[in-house]
């Protein structure tokens, strides 16, 4: 029969209307471990023109490869730049902690990371954030370029680093999350300084040369490039930005910021945005007022407001937001549109659903939804998305988690991919647009396309009776076992004919 992909249900965490309504996508969800073993993971993410692995990177300063077709066969480690890397303890907010493709890496092999050096031995300062270059040796190992380091920023304090880099999908630019210099109440004044990189989003060019170290370039666009302020930067006004993404179908940028007092931010960037946004820290935190000092004083004129703000003073005590993605895939219909992210401290998951216009909400809470085996999944540090835009979770105690359907996913070729992703993302064929690639070849006597002859075809063949699809572009359809393209008595011989039979 056809291939499904089983999941294990487990324990169901209790909701609480302080952070968000019960989940009111209904169980359509689970999730399933597909790796395990891991040091302190920080982020997942596919490389263009690699579907089906997934690139793990760990804190430490590892990037791990998981084939998804064969997760029991372990990880290969795709390199090793540890010996550059400060992460001082497990508690720490320094480490390896961003990752990102370029564009054509099937074709030039180039990859980004952002790390905290460890100093010494002509290494930058140490705790330092480290805008590096690598390139791929072979499919499986690849070399950082440590001769062209792009950009480096001095860090008054370990914590706030940021950390996460991304390629925009309209643009091809390479955007930083760089946080405001640690410390409390923005005590370095960065965030609402624009010539200072750190409290901002930045903006940069990975094959141009312009910029300060000639290995990257200033986009001509960049709000203050041809201005009084850096170069780099695209917006400001930023805490602590960890884990931001962009909506790979629209181009819209959301970034999770975390919050000292009172409030946890998520905030959002139209695709259509020229940049210039201030999110207002220090004077702002979540939906109100923060601070009152020199730089606050007066207010900035249009702040940019949180999309969603998820309270910190009740219990269970959140702390530190966990930006996510949005959801793109194919194997859960019933969540497209929403847009997933959690708290680390509070060891919840939410989803805002998109209303159009730059609209969210309301915050929906799907912690129940997502059970692994009886563990309801905690410390979630980061969110990802593979080839196939389907989406995970990474727990900072060494697991990754796949969001499925409940029940599991239809996948006749037993390669652990869902079908319908493959299909929607262009990497199965499916001429004859019946949900299953057509590598799967024929199932004579199959009327409902479910891999498996038995009374549900007899019924398919009734329920579409005479139906002619010869002048479709399918040529075939429900109820056509024999795929002559029009349904009669001979669909009916042909289920038949072939009673039980159970295809693969």
């Amino acid at each position: 029969m056809r291939f499904r992909e089983a999941i294990v249900a487990g324990a169901v965490l209790s909701s609480s209307t302080l952070f968000g309504a019960p989940c009111a996508i209904g169980q359509t969800m689970d999730l399933e471990t597909v790796a395990s073993g891991l040091t302190r993971p920080v982020f997942v993410t596919a490389a263009p023109g690699d579907p089906y692995r997934l690139y793990i990177l760990e804190k430490p300063g590892r990037i791990q490869i998981l084939d998804l077709t064969n997760p029991g066969a372990g990880l290969t480690q795709f390199i090793d730049f540890s010996s550059l890397v400060s992460t001082e303890s497990i508690f720490s907010e320094q480490g390896a902690l961003g990752l990102a493709f370029h564009p054509d890496y099937e074709s030039n092999g180039l990859f980004y990371v952002h790390y905290t050096s460890i100093g010494g031995m002509g290494n930058p300062p140490a705790g330092d954030s480290v805008i590096g270059s690598g390139s791929r040796l072979t499919p499986d190992s690849a070399q950082l370029n440590t001769n062209q380091i792009m950009l480096v920023i001095d860090q008054p304090a370990p914590n706030h680093n940021g950390g996460w880099m991304g390629f925009s999908p309209v643009d091809g630019f390479l955007y930083l999350a760089i946080g405001d210099g640690g410390g409390s109440n923005d005590e370095f004044e960065n965030s609402q300084d624009i010539n200072t990189l750190m409290g901002a989003m930045l903006r940069i060019d990975v094959d141009g040369t312009d910029g300060s170290t000639g290995f990257y370039g200033i986009p001509a666009s960049n709000p203050f490039a041809n201005e009084p302020g850096a170069d780099e930067i695209w917006a400001f006004g930023l805490r602590n930005p960890w884990r931001c993404s962009f909506d790979r179908q629209t181009g819209d940028l959301f970034i999770g910021d975390v919050g000292q007092a009172t409030w946890e931010e998520i905030n959002f960037q139209p695709a259509g945005s020229i940049g210039e946004e201030n999110y207002g820290w220090p004077c702002f935190e979540g939906p109100g007022p923060f601070q009152v000092i020199e730089e606050c004083d007066p207010a900035p004129i249009g702040t940019i407001f949180p999309i969603d703000s998820v309270g910190n003073s009740t219990s269970p005590f959140a702390c530190a937001i966990t930006g996510g993605v949005m959801y793109r895939g194919a194997a859960i219909p019933a969540i497209q549109g929403n847009y997933f992210f959690a708290d680390y401290c509070a060891d919840r998951v939410w989803t805002l659903a998109e209303l159009g216009g730059g609209s969210f909400g309301p915050r929906t809470e799907v912690t129940g939804d997502l059970e692994d085996g009886g563990v309801i999944v905690d410390r979630t540090v980061s969110f990802g998305e593979d080839a196939f835009a389907e989406v995970y979770l990474v727990n900072i105690n060494g697991f990754v988690h796949r969001v499925v359907p409940e029940g599991g996913f239809d996948d006749c070729n037993a390669n652990k991919i869902p079908d319908a992703s493959e299909i929607a993302e262009g990497f199965a064929a499916d001429v004859n647009n019946n949900g299953i690639p057509d590598e799967c070849g024929p199932c004579p006597g199959d009327a409902n396309a479910d891999r498996f002859v038995n009374f549900g075809d007899v019924t398919a063949v009734l329920a579409n009776w005479l139906t002619d699809y010869t002048m479709t572009p399918e040529m075939t359809g429900p109820g056509d076992s024999d795929g002559s393209g029009i349904v009669d008595f001979s669909d009916v011989t042909e289920s038949l004919a072939n009673w039980l039979a159970d295809c693969p």
